[in-house]
């Protein structure tokens, strides 16, 4: 499609939309609006014991203190790394007893899921937690309907990593410790009402976790550009933070609090886009591998990245369907003009290899080998992993179907760190 096509009108039932929090709030020391927004007396703060440690709770009570009217604060701080089903039954027993009109969730992404299915709950205790995996899965059935939240309290997100978005996002996930699965889960319903981006809560955050957030966000912004589900609103967004990422992730790696700065919008615009044109394979396999392996799925991403970069540039095979209305290779091209790469004779081989020196740049691992997975056991969990991938919400978002034959050679190739 080039520039000057006009926008192909949606068939009926396939609308579009875009939905983002009716506030957000960008800034060093953006946390100081806490202090004027209207509304809040009952608050109900979740986090985890890291966060509170390096004092960012105390700083948001100091600034809620200032209000002009008196606010009661009951304060949650036993989320665990993953959120998991005990951790929110736990956590809404506390709230229940509360009862706040305001919760604010400060932390990364395993507080902001546990804060986003809190609150659905809260708002409507006839739901039952087991039931959300089921009732959740698919956004697109949702769209326009589902369980309404806002009427006893909002949801306040204040990120402290800058990676997957969840502050402006319909998404999170669910770990059921007892059986290990993890389950995603999805509903534009959850997605906050205020977000608040203060990259003030980022600069303590060690690099390593940062180059593994980046590579998150990083796919995040090409997937939903190419997503089957690609959109004019989504489409600006994932090249302004692509322009981001790729021109901060190296220096921000490095401690540069300006850069750090840029990322942290890069990933609240890269959560909006893929928020309303979804992922592809690089975040089915993601899934599927993290959750297997135990690794940041973040990191996941960004070994895959270049693989599927150029999976999805190759002409499909025989009886594989591609959607002619997205033209992923000018799609790549795109991508590189407008973050100054040369695209050459081929722009998705020009972003995969930038997306690879982006991985050297931060001392990121590149293969799987660089994981501590042994080859053995990798080799034995291809096959799984590619069956389960293809039942992901994810993958049929992606421009091209795969097959699993496709994934397992894909999956073998990630396997060894690029020379």
């Amino acid at each position: 499609m080039s520039e000057t096509t006009p926008f192909q009108i949606p068939t009926t039932g396939d609308l579009h939309w875009f939905k983002v929090p009716p506030k957000v709030f960008f800034e060093p020391f953006s946390i100081r609006y806490l202090a004027e927004l209207k509304d809040l007396s009952k608050i109900f703060i979740v986090s985890d014991r890291m966060i509170y440690k390096l004092g960012y709770v105390e700083r948001v009570m100091e600034v809620l203190k200032r209000r002009r009217n008196q606010v009661e604060i009951e304060i949650y701080i036993d989320v665990p790394i993953e959120p998991t089903t005990k951790a929110i039954t736990e956590a809404l027993n506390v709230m229940n007893t509360f009862g706040p009109d305001n919760i604010i969730a400060i932390g990364g992404g395993s507080v902001m899921c546990v804060a986003k299915i809190m609150w659905m709950l809260y708002e409507h205790p006839e739901l039952k937690l087991q039931d959300i995996p089921t009732q959740f899965a698919d956004i697109k059935e949702n769209v326009f309907s589902g369980p309404e939240v806002g009427e006893k309290a909002r949801l306040i997100c204040v990120p402290t990593t800058s990676g997957n978005g969840s502050e402006v996002s319909p998404f999170c996930i669910l770990v059921d410790e007892k059986t290990n699965t993890t389950y995603p889960i999805a509903h534009y319903n959850l997605i906050p009402s205020v977000a608040i981006v203060d990259p003030e809560f980022t600069y303590t955050v060690p690099k390593r976790t940062l180059a593994d957030n980046g590579f998150d966000m990083l796919s995040h912004s090409i997937e939903a550009y190419i997503s089957t589900y690609a959109n004019d609103f989504a489409n600006g967004m994932c090249l302004e933070a692509l322009q981001l990422i790729f021109k901060n992730l190296v220096n921000g790696y490095n401690g540069c609090s300006c850069a750090r700065a840029n990322l942290h919008n890069a990933s609240t615009i890269a959560g909006m886009a893929h928020g309303n044109a979804y992922l592809g394979l690089v975040h089915a396999l993601a899934y599927k591998i993290a959750n297997h392996f135990h690794i940041h799925h973040g990191r996941v991403a960004g070994i895959l990245l270049p693989h599927i970069i150029r999976y999805n540039a190759k002409a499909p095979i025989e009886g594989q369907s591609q959607l002619k209305k997205y033209d992923v290779m000018e799609k790549f091209g795109r991508i590189c003009d407008r973050t100054g790469l040369n695209p050459g004779n081929n722009a998705a081989e020009s972003l995969a290899s930038e997306c690879e020196k982006l991985l050297k740049g931060t001392e990121s691992a590149t293969g799987f080998a660089q994981c501590g997975i042994d080859e053995k056991e990798w080799k034995d969990a291809v096959h799984d992993i590619a069956v389960t991938t293809l039942e992901s919400q994810y993958s049929k978002y992606n421009p091209k179907k795969a097959t699993v034959p496709e994934l397992k050679e894909i999956l073998i190739a990630s396997y060894k760190p690029i020379a």
